[in-house]
């Protein structure tokens, strides 16, 4: 269903006056964003590293001049790779659930619905500490791209 003229003028002047309100309710939002990428940063940063430690007892260290280009190599690599991030997915649910445990650290108003914004620090805030805190899983996905990249005679 399309809007009328008018009403579509109506919308977007609608919009955009929520986009640039500032009122308690953003306010809240906003120190709600910043204590839960604090949290998800600090959280994120041990796990990364205790996940690190994890993979390096349970796989050998990437080497990309010993490691082959052939398919098994690239599927182990695959396969490697792919229960490393089950790991980190299980890693990054127990993250969120213990950060929804931490009460928020101000008083808010019963106009504001607390833990509304979680999926918008959560999700780039662990991307980033697990990304960075895991270099043998990146090198091994680098490689695993530029592999099959190479024999399909894809370029980036």
């Amino acid at each position: 269903m399309e809007l009328e003229p008018i009403n579509k003028q109506v919308h977007v002047t609608n919009r955009f006056r929520q986009l640039i309100a500032i009122d308690k309710i953003r306010y809240y939002k906003i120190l709600e964003i910043l204590q839960y990428t604090v949290l998800y940063c600090f959280l994120g940063f041990f796990f990364a590293i205790v996940t690190n430690r994890i993979s390096h007892q349970l796989f050998t260290p990437f080497d990309e001049t010993k490691e082959g280009s052939n398919y098994e190599d690239i599927l182990y690599l695959l396969l490697e790779v792919t229960v490393q991030i089950c790991f980190i997915s299980i890693c990054i649910f127990y993250i969120i659930k213990i950060v929804k445990i931490i009460p928020l650290f101000f008083k808010h108003d019963h106009i504001f619905k607390p833990y509304t914004t979680t999926a918008y620090a959560g999700g780039i805030a662990l991307s980033f500490m697990f990304l960075k805190m895991q270099p043998y899983l990146s090198d091994k996905l680098e490689f695993i791209m530029h592999c099959i990249m190479k024999k399909t005679g894809t370029r980036t």
